[in-house]
């Protein structure tokens, strides 16, 4: 239930208080969330705008939209760094508080519900923020873009991998891309030497010698 109190304050600009009344509407829920509207009499009331507004500040909720790759990931209560730009690099706690089921076909996103226990309401509706969810670390294979080959007629990729004299085409799973660099999920061995010109002269198992310029 919503607590309603009502306080008529004194006319600023000196006229007869029955002329214009000004109204101060404060709304409590728990002493967590407050709203504040002015209105006199005789106001006309279009429709356009909500006449009060009541917004609960403790929790605030962050949307956030993430990327399918991460869909397994992400997962409910897990903590969340979130940063405000009005803050700077000064990082707020948070949690995932729900993690829709669904994916955006268009975006290949999915959202995700971010919860800041914000007691000492600092962080207000509508600031920008930036959210960092942390999944650990892990160490894959990267490569340059240029070591990518795409086979015709489908949406496999390729690496060449040179090894003991002979090059292999290897079919490798793409990660992220990071500039001029992919991330290989797997297909490639660490450590591999790859062909980054010239694929298209080039066929599995063939022997090749590494010419070495000035």
């Amino acid at each position: 239930m919503f607590k309603f109190i009502f306080e008529i304050l004194t006319d600023p600009l000196g006229l007869p208080i029955e002329w214009y009344w000004e109204y101060l509407i404060l709304a409590v829920i728990g002493a967590a969330a407050y709203a504040v509207a002015y209105r006199c009499v005789g106001d006309m009331y279009s429709g356009g705008e909500p006449v009060l507004v009541v917004e609960q500040i403790m929790p605030v909720k962050l949307l956030i939209n993430v990327s399918e790759t991460y869909f397994t990931q992400v997962k409910k209560g897990a903590p969340v760094a979130v940063k405000l730009d009005v803050y700077g690099d000064e990082p707020f706690e948070g949690y995932i508080s729900l993690v829709y089921p669904t994916v955006d076909p268009n975006t290949r996103t999915f959202p995700v519900e971010i919860k800041l226990a914000n007691k000492d309401r600092r962080v207000r509706p509508g600031m920008f923020a930036r959210a960092t969810l942390n999944f650990g670390t892990k160490n894959n294979v990267v490569v340059p873009d240029l070591a990518i080959v795409k086979q015709s007629g489908s949406g496999d990729r390729y690496v060449y991998v040179y090894k003991d004299g002979k090059v292999t085409y290897n079919k490798v799973e793409l990660g992220r891309r990071m500039g001029a660099e992919y991330e290989l999920i797997s297909g490639v061995p660490d450590n591999s030497r790859v062909v980054i010109a010239g694929q298209t002269k080039l066929v599995n198992g063939m022997e090749v010698e590494i010419a070495v310029s000035d």
